[in-house]
């Protein structure tokens, strides 16, 4: 070989190298961020904040953020770019931003043990001992609090005592609530700080009045979430995996507002649904349609991405979506934070829902014939846990009116399966009513193999004889 050829060999060696590494960056930072970043500001017209978890490493399955192939993400939209604010890959479990914004405070997972980090990765302190869950101003003195779990199981993210500590100094601690096991996801706080929304455990959600340490049922689910300001309006994040249903200060059930419409996300499951400290955006991660059957959550996968939402006025729906990451990776545990929110809240009323589209009154079992189009297996109770039943979806063609529905039958009670066979093709009678109107079901699992279309889903009556 000529010593030019070496010359060139050797450029196009190191020019694939080169690539490689470009590669690997782009897989942690993203590859479309400055497109991403003008998004998130346009939907918060205001300077915002977002932090997440990305798992860089591994089968792309870490859902839950327990494991050490997590680097911690960040966008500032005054900077322009998505960045990584702590690129070692680690443990940073359920991110979260201060109140002002300059810092991010997450939990070690592995060995419980709470850290601060500021936007730029440099300043990282270990704070206390335990699992972290919010952070809150006091809107009078101005102090901040991060609130933790004190003792936290690995099965259910289950423990107690909840306490705070001052954020500037540790050593000021004080017990919130002892008189019930809280779970981690997920925990936030009214503008005063009066109330918090909570898994009393899992599945059992309640309005928290950290006052006189009293508590108000509010329905089953997952992932509860509260409004910042002072209306004391939460939400239960139901079992689909698809709907988050609104409860209002009284624990009463209000509506359902769908939030799975994700741009290409094909109606499958989100996940980590948080609400900003602004009341008309929250954040989510999806869609979930990796793995196999109902173990959609679970499989995680790497098209499983943060997006920003924004609710209409009266929380009924989804106004838009934005999509926040686009990479080739697994992100998990959105946060977001938008400059003078807070100052907005303290000056303006809390949310009114009058008019909001509240569920109509329970109808009585509609009777009707459908061709049974597709089915959803019974999955394994192993696959469902901590759950112990499951609704499955079927989708039918009705007769005569040709209409597509889809109708939640019994595929699981407590722990075994119901027996219930029906052939595709076959026609069938049944008793249905609209699954929305149907609150005996909240929080329970409901899963689906196949990709919700623009169709009602019903709940089989008879089924639950």
């Amino acid at each position: 070989m000529t010593c030019h050829n070496r010359i060139f060999g050797r450029f196009f060696m190191y020019k694939s190298i080169l690539h490689i590494f470009l590669s690997a960056v782009l897989s942690v930072t993203g590859c479309s961020a400055s497109e991403n970043v003008k998004q998130v500001r346009d939907i918060a017209g205001a300077h915002a904040k977002v932090v997440w978890c990305r798992q860089i490493r591994g089968d792309a399955s870490d859902v839950f953020g327990k494991g050490n192939e997590l680097v911690l993400m960040g966008i500032d939209t005054a900077k322009g770019r998505e960045f990584p604010v702590i690129n070692k890959p680690g443990n940073y479990h359920k991110p979260l931003i201060t109140p002002d914004g300059n810092n991010i405070v997450f939990t070690d997972w592995p060995a419980r043990k709470v850290y601060r980090v500021g936007w730029d990765g440099k300043v990282l302190k270990e704070l206390v001992r335990g699992a972290a869950v919010e952070v809150w101003a006091d809107p009078v003195t101005g102090v901040t609090w991060v609130y933790a779990l004190r003792e936290v199981s690995d099965d259910r993210d289950t423990g107690g005592p909840l306490f705070r500590f001052n954020f500037a100094d540790t050593s000021r601690q004080e017990t919130v609530w002892d008189k019930t096991d809280l779970t981690v996801d997920n925990i936030q706080l009214s503008f005063d700080g009066k109330s918090a929304c909570a898994l009393t455990p899992w599945p059992d959600a309640a309005l928290l009045d950290l006052n006189d340490k009293s508590l108000i049922r509010s329905g089953k689910g997952c992932w509860t979430s509260m409004s910042p300001d002072n209306s004391r309006l939460m939400w239960v994040f139901d079992g689909a995996h698809r709907n988050v249903v609104l409860h209002g200060p009284d624990g009463k059930r209000m509506f359902e507002t769908a939030i799975n419409g994700i741009p290409g996300g094909g109606g499958h499951e989100v996940y980590h649904p948080r609400w900003s400290n602004r009341k008309d955006l929250f954040v989510l991660t999806g869609p979930y349609k990796g793995g196999g059957g109902s173990n959609r959550i679970g499989s995680g996968g790497k098209g499983v991405e943060v997006y920003a939402a924004k609710f209409s006025d009266d929380l009924s729906k989804v106004a838009k979506f934005v999509r926040v990451t686009k990479d080739k990776c697994l992100d998990i545990y959105p946060d977001l934070w938008v400059e003078g929110a807070d100052a907005a809240i303290a000056s303006t009323s809390p949310i009114s829902l009058s008019g909001s589209g509240l569920n109509a009154a329970k109808r009585p079992p509609v009777a009707i014939r459908g061709v049974l189009l597709k089915k959803t297996v019974t999955p394994e109770l192993k696959d469902i846990l901590p759950y112990r039943q499951v609704l499955v979806v079927f989708l039918y063609k009705t007769l005569p009116d040709n209409r597509l529905i889809g109708v939640a039958h019994w595929g699981m009670r407590e722990g075994r399966k119901v027996p219930f066979e029906r052939v595709i093709g076959e026609e069938y009678d049944m008793k249905i009513v609209e699954y929305s109107a149907s609150p005996e079901l909240e929080g329970e699992r409901v899963v689906m193999d196949f990709e919700q279309g623009d169709w009602p889903l019903y709940y089989s009556s008879e089924d639950a004889k």
